[in-house]
This record gives C-alpha cells, sequence and structure tokens, in this order.
C-alpha cells in the first residue's frame, strides 16, 4: 500500500540494504549487534529489497523489520 514506513535492520556484523537496486542503509563494519533505521515513503506496486550480511566470526544477528508509520 502507498504510504509511510520505518524500515530497521539489526545486524552483527555488516550489513547493506537495498530497495529496488538503490542501496538506502549501510553498515558495513565489524561490531555488536547494532540497529539502523531508515524512513521510506513508498507507492503502490512490488518493490524488491535485497540484504547483504556478513558475519566476522562469532556471534552473528540479522534482523529486519518493516513496518507502516501510522
Amino acid at each position: 500500500d502507498d504510504g509511510n514506513y520505518a524500515l530497521s535492520v539489526t545486524s552483527d556484523d555488516g550489513m547493506k540494504i537495498y530497495l529496488d537496486g538503490k542501496q538506502i542503509l549501510s553498515n558495513w563494519t565489524v561490531h555488536e549487534p547494532e540497529t539502523k533505521e531508515i524512513r521510506l515513503g513508498l507507492t503502490g506496486g512490488l518493490h524488491h529489497i535485497k540484504i547483504i550480511h556478513f558475519d566476522a566470526g562469532g556471534f552473528a544477528t540479522l534482523q529486519f523489520r518493516l513496518e507502516p508509520i501510522l
């Protein structure tokens, strides 16, 4: 649906997020779990989300959330 959305990603270690082929979020470092958030205005239709993640060893985390902003 058309509207505003909050996209958030918690990662340990690096991550990059692409929306329709354009990078919109990055935290491409070795780190403990960290959350990054961006607000998006989306129009109707299909959208392609691509997530790239790496783990440098030890504990790994990747959590993705996309929620409408009411």
